[in-house]
């Protein structure tokens, strides 16, 4: 791999041709030089705007984020990435260092919030917990800036108040706000930069709202029921192109949460207790992600992250936030979900489950903002599959390669393969899972060739099912819709994939980036060729690289 970096450019490496895109392998042998390589680097976009309150008047120090638009598993999603931006006082703010493409540009405020009781064992014990740390400095050290909403203490940093509390002591806050001053991703316009472009005039104007607040108690069966990190998310409909969360809190020494300031709206509220978090935390540490950072305990997860998920506990709660508070919310932590199933064998070679135990396995949640690790499961001596320790929600399951001469085939639970769609783990264990390995791959293999006949390194193979109807529902590990760059030399294999009719084309890479958008498999079907793969076949086409029209 040969690569290239230079500040301000997005990294370049040999064969790479759009920005993010595949690179190629170089391939030297003994004593061979190559020369006249060619690496390409991309500037950096920007977005740049100014934010005024509903008075004109600028608002100061609030964040900014730009969210990149990514097709995947055939629908539209959008993910943050690039710096984030903070506005000056002049209400101006620049977020840089972003690939070309299309966004949602925000201004994001996640209320953050302690019980003053909680800031007051902190000021007394003259030590702050981790799980705190950065809210603990803010309003009891004197450090940063918050304000006390009866008996809660807001923070302010990364997201402004706004006018002062009405006579029955409610606040007004700016809610997370889309260009052009919506709440809702999904009506917000879409922004779009090529690449070293500084999109300048994104700006916005915040319109402050009423909130309620919002308290109960989280029960549990455990001693430690202080430091529980519990979130409120926006529920949105499924198809909602981004997460958001609303308000994040901890419990006190009783277990009791307050939310001071949420506004109207319909919610889910969200508690995950110990398992394995995703920075490597143990599970008894707590994270809160706030404008400043990441709150998190100082304490690390044991090596076995099979004991660390048996700790795991959790709820999900819908709440409805109208004109009146609401209290006395009590909910109930679930212990953790397992998923429990064994492996089977197609073919002839010798079974080879005692080494099935080298086999890495992961069961990943879909949820964007979700706080925990991906769960490891693993098969033991006799091909028995255990997992332990989800919360209730949608996940993928990534499996390793296999021992050497198996294949992947399936993954098959409650009648339906979930390779190609989510699994789905709410109110119970899910038992039975199989694991089909074969010993005969279901591939197709070629060269992809230009107009004038040569193996054409530059290319990318894509193949997707001809049954249009599946193409808005594609899955992200699915083995169905594939795609990937040639070597060097023009090869491509693409293995395993599943029987079925398909459609194959090969197109220069510079325009593949976003092939997984059913408006553009309809255009490369009109080029396609179509094949047919029976189960355990291996299918050899060669492709000529084709011009989209």
């Amino acid at each position: 791999m040969v690569t290239a970096i230079k500040p301000g450019y997005l990294d370049g490496a040999y064969g790479r041709r759009r920005p993010g895109g595949d690179s190629q392998a170089l391939v030297l042998f003994d004593g061979q030089k190559v020369g006249g390589l060619r690496i390409y680097l991309w500037r950096h976009s920007a977005i740049t705007g100014v934010v005024v309150d509903e008075a004109g008047e600028p608002v100061v120090g609030i964040q900014m984020r730009a969210f990149l638009r990514r097709t995947s598993g055939g629908q539209r999603r959008f993910s943050g990435v690039g710096s984030i931006g903070w506005t000056d006082d002049r209400g101006v703010y620049r977020i840089h260092g972003l690939l070309p493409g299309d966004y949602l540009v925000a201004a994001v405020s996640t209320k953050v919030s302690v019980a003053a009781s909680t800031a007051e064992d902190v000021r007394r014990r003259r030590t702050t917990p981790s799980a705190i740390a950065e809210i603990g400095a803010a309003t009891a050290a004197g450090r940063g800036s918050s304000i006390h909403v009866g008996d809660a203490l807001l923070t302010l940093a990364g997201s402004a108040i706004g006018p002062a509390p009405s006579s029955d002591g409610h606040v007004f806050v700016y809610p997370t706000t889309f260009h052009p001053n919506t709440a809702s991703p999904s009506r917000a316009t879409i922004v779009t930069v090529a690449s070293g472009e500084e999109r300048s005039g994104i700006d916005f104007q915040l319109v402050p709202v009423a909130t309620r607040r919002v308290s109960g108690v989280i029960v549990t069966n455990d001693t430690v029921r202080g430091g529980i990190p519990v979130r409120l998310m926006v529920e949105d409909a499924a198809d909602a192109p981004l997460e958001q969360e609303v308000a994040t809190t901890v419990t006190d020494r009783a277990g009791a949460f307050v939310f001071p300031a949420v506004p109207v709206g319909l919610y889910s509220l969200r508690v995950i207790q110990g398992g394995r978090l995703a920075s490597g935390l143990a599970g008894t540490s707590t994270i809160i992600h706030t404008s400043a950072g990441t709150i998190s305990s100082a304490d690390r997860a044991s090596m076995n992250v099979f004991m660390d998920s048996f700790s795991l506990r959790w709820a999900s709660f819908p709440i409805a936030v109208g004109r009146d508070d609401i209290a006395n919310l009590s909910i109930a932590l679930r212990p953790g979900l397992n998923l429990t199933g064994r492996a089977e064998f197609t073919g002839s070679r010798e079974r080879p489950a005692p080494r099935l135990g080298q086999v890495f396995v992961t069961i990943d949640s879909l949820a964007e903002t979700s706080r925990l690790a991906a769960v490891a499961g693993r098969f033991d001596g006799s091909g028995q599959f255990s997992a332990f320790g989800f919360a209730g929600g949608r996940y993928v399951i990534r499996v390793g390669p296999a021992p050497q001469g198996w294949f992947l085939q399936s993954i098959t639970y409650g009648g339906r393969d979930v390779l190609d769609t989510p699994l789905n783990i709410e109110a119970a264990d899910a038992t039975g899972v199989t694991f089909t390995f074969t010993d005969r791959p279901t591939e197709v293999i070629g060269t992809v060739r230009n107009s004038s006949g040569n193996s054409d390194p530059g290319a990318t193979v894509i193949v997707f099912p001809s049954d249009s109807q599946t193409w808005s529902s594609m899955w992200i590990n699915s083995r169905r819709f594939r795609s990937m760059r040639v070597e060097s030399t023009g090869v491509f294999k693409l293995s395993p994939l599943s029987a079925g009719s398909y459609f194959i084309v090969a197109i220069p890479d510079e325009v593949a980036g976003d092939w997984q958008d059913p408006s553009f498999l309809d255009a490369l079907s009109r080029t396609a060729s179509q094949f047919t793969l029976v189960e355990g076949e291996s299918k050899t086409l060669d492709l000529r690289i084709r011009e989209l029209r």
